[in-house]
């Protein structure tokens, strides 16, 4: 399977992903997908605000994702491109809210010109894979010094602006959106990923924030073997911490496991490494009082890389 950045949707991996024919179906395929960019950019960035200097690799961050067309191939990728009005240079799909991409004006669906005095048609040009071009944007805007402020050279409409922003530190994992029908989520020592179905099967953005949450756990905390089964759960009980301390009501996230439990049971493919969905649950809405920021390592244990459902 292959997995796709957040900022990026290679549309033969998508085909299946919203159904529908037509203008209509051509129009409601990618601007769908472009609701779950909305959603999960939004959420990482406030989940990795609240874990802090305690990842093992740190970026800055300015608050944005970034898209571009190349990422559309063919046969249909002018269908994407229309309906997401992108054009030559990448575009900002999304500006989480009050980050330092917010505060200084920057909106979605602004076209990114140069970073200082690096013009994207440069980068473009010398880019080592057009259509993984907006990761590398990503990758020009992590690299940027932390506190110091760096000059974006926008397009908006027929105006052009520039924006000084100060990039912050955050967490270096990147969370990836991958196209999967399942739900699932996983992890590595980086990166985590959250698959489409299972976006849209959270019914809010708390929901969503545990599960990203449980993931960065496992990026977070040290990994080694062990019983896995009290592994996940530590990264439960992290994952809640930082959801919370994102600002997400992560009692509500916890109605999450039992309609997942549903699911899981109709599917009859629950995970035999992992706790029960009600397990899950009642040890989540145990831990809500004693839920406390910032987050810390006191409830680390050894933990080991994760390719798993939630």
């Amino acid at each position: 399977m292959r997995l796709l950045p957040a900022w990026m949707f290679a549309l033969s991996s998508l085909t299946l992903a919203v159904p529908g024919a037509g203008a209509h179906g051509e129009m409601a395929q990618p601007l769908a997908m472009r609701e779950q960019m909305l959603r999960l950019g939004e959420v990482d960035w406030r989940i990795r605000l609240a874990a802090g200097n305690l990842c093992p690799q740190m970026a800055s961050g300015i608050g944005v994702v970034i898209d571009h067309a190349a990422a559309y191939g063919s046969p249909d990728g002018s269908a994407f491109t229309r309906a997401l009005r992108l054009g030559k240079l990448p575009q900002v799909a999304v500006v989480a809210a009050g980050s330092p991409a917010a505060q200084a004006g920057v909106r979605p669906g602004d076209e990114l010109v140069a970073i200082g005095d690096t013009a994207m048609a440069d980068l473009l040009a010398a880019s080592r894979d057009p259509s993984l071009f907006a990761e590398e944007v990503m990758e020009s805007l992590a690299a940027l010094p932390p506190g110091l402020p760096a000059t974006l050279i926008l397009q908006r409409g027929k105006a052009s602006l520039r924006k000084k922003i100060a990039p912050v530190a955050v967490c270096g994992s990147r969370t990836i959106l991958d196209s999967g029908r399942s739900l699932a989520a996983y992890s590595d020592s980086r990166n985590l990923a959250v698959t489409s179905a299972l976006i849209e099967f959270t019914a809010n953005d708390d929901e969503l924030a545990l599960i990203v949450g449980h993931e960065l756990a496992h990026v977070v905390l040290p990994r080694a073997p062990g019983a896995q089964q009290q592994q996940e759960s530590e990264a439960d009980l992290f994952g809640a911490r930082l959801a919370h301390c994102a600002g997400y009501d992560v009692a509500r996230a916890a109605d999450f496991w039992p309609r997942y439990r549903v699911q899981d049971e109709l599917a009859r493919s629950r995970v035999p490494t992992h706790p029960l969905p009600e397990r899950r649950e009642e040890a989540i809405r145990a831990a809500l009082p004693g839920l406390a920021c910032p987050v810390s390592l006191s409830l680390a244990e050894p933990q080991r890389s994760s390719r798993h459902r939630p």
